[in-house]
């Protein structure tokens, strides 16, 4: 019953503060808005029409039926645009302009290409518009398999049947089977039907974008209300609390109560929010919610400690802080699991990435993370029993 009015107090003095209380409400919400429609639009200028210039120093019949074919796809078309940018590649390279990247063809290509030598295309990336470069990075790097796999035609046409030709004849040959592969090669795309990985254990970029969206705002937001609305130490008013028996661990306790309580509320009401906004990209579930709750319980329970152990004010911020991003760092929030080093991807962590692969679980497999969910609880209990800990036992 005690331990009741304490976390009652707590809600009250919170709710004596209505215009502290929207502004910890809103502000990371209008941050999160605000630099999200910077950022987005600063992509979406660079990525409305990435131009690549293309020197065609061996120009071709090859060649040039192959930069048509690449400008003409109709996947490609809306995306990038293929600026012919004559010889003068110097030019090029001290004004690249709004070109992303500048594609060099050395002359002897196609010779080369015929004869199943690799010869190397040079890339020059345009570093000052950094998305629009990593697109045709990415672009330029996928088109390498069209030239091996038309590499790989030619070579069997010419291992099997034009090597015993001659002149004339052995040259239209090994022209046309060239133009025939690579335009084969360009067109391969179409044998595959793309899924996002499943089966890895890996959320969707859809999922990872909510779920890392939903984790920055809520972080935000739950700094401000530790930072904002802890109470202040009062002599008097402890040794008050002492004479009716409330301990420090019953007062951390019903603050941790009060920290949970107050994000479970908060969460449930900002997955609903975005829910009914975005369906398509998070359709509402009560295991996703129940998810939520245990990174609620993990955050405040590990605020609970490091203020349990640290009382500079500074220098628990910081330490609270550099743990939270570290443990959000080891569970892919931050960055993708898939992009993470392989010493933090060890099987040994699987207890402590339970937060990250309960979601996989919820939204790939559509199943209760039963197990991640001990370990929450488990995690949880570590923090409120070291909460617990007198002073002098935890120094030590």
């Amino acid at each position: 019953m005690l331990l009741y009015h304490l976390w009652v107090n707590e809600w009250k003095r919170l709710l004596k503060s209505p215009t502290l209380l929207l502004f910890t409400l809103l502000l990371p919400i209008a941050l999160f808005i605000v630099v999200g429609f910077v950022v987005y639009s600063t992509v979406q200028e660079e990525l409305d029409e990435v131009e690549m210039i293309i020197i065609d120093e061996d120009e071709t019949f090859e060649t040039k039926a192959l930069i048509k074919q690449l400008a003409g796809d109709r996947t490609l078309a809306e995306q990038i645009d293929f600026i012919n940018g004559g010889a003068d590649l110097q030019k090029h390279l001290r004004n690249p302009k709004e070109a992303a990247a500048i594609i060099q063809i050395p002359e002897g290509f196609t010779e080369q290409l015929r004869s199943g030598k690799n010869e190397s295309i040079t890339v020059f990336l345009n570093d000052q518009i950094p998305f629009s470069s990593q697109l045709a990075q990415l672009f330029l790097e996928s088109g390498q398999s069209y030239i091996t796999s038309a590499q790989a035609g030619v070579n069997t046409v010419h291992h099997f049947y034009s090597s015993e030709l001659e002149g004339k004849e052995r040259k239209d040959v090994l022209q046309k089977n060239t133009i025939h592969f690579t335009f084969l090669a360009l067109g391969r795309n179409d044998l595959f039907e793309m899924h996002e990985g499943v089966a890895s254990g890996l959320l969707s970029w859809n999922d990872q974008a909510v779920l890392t969206g939903i984790l920055l705002i809520y972080f935000l937001t739950y700094i401000l209300l530790v930072s904002l609305f802890q109470p202040k130490e009062n002599q008097a008013i402890q040794e008050r609390l002492r004479l009716i028996g409330v301990t420090k661990a019953k007062q951390r306790l019903a603050t941790f109560l009060f920290h949970i309580s107050f994000s479970w509320i908060y969460l449930f009401v900002l997955v609903w929010m975005i829910s009914k906004q975005f369906e398509t990209y998070l359709p509402f579930s009560w295991p996703y919610v129940f998810q939520w709750f245990g990174i609620a319980m993990i955050l405040a329970g590990l605020f609970m400690v490091t203020d349990r152990l640290i009382n500079e004010r500074a220098s628990k911020w910081f330490v609270f802080i550099l743990a939270s991003i570290a443990l959000l760092l080891i569970n892919g929030f931050i960055i993708p699991p898939a992009y993470l080093p392989e010493y933090l991807q060890a099987a040994w962590l699987a207890p402590v990435r339970s937060l990250y692969i309960g979601y996989s679980s919820i939204l790939t497999h559509n199943q209760w993370p039963w197990v991640e969910w001990i370990f929450i609880l488990i995690g949880t209990g570590i923090t409120l029993l070291l909460n617990s800990l007198p002073r002098k036992k935890v120094q030590r």
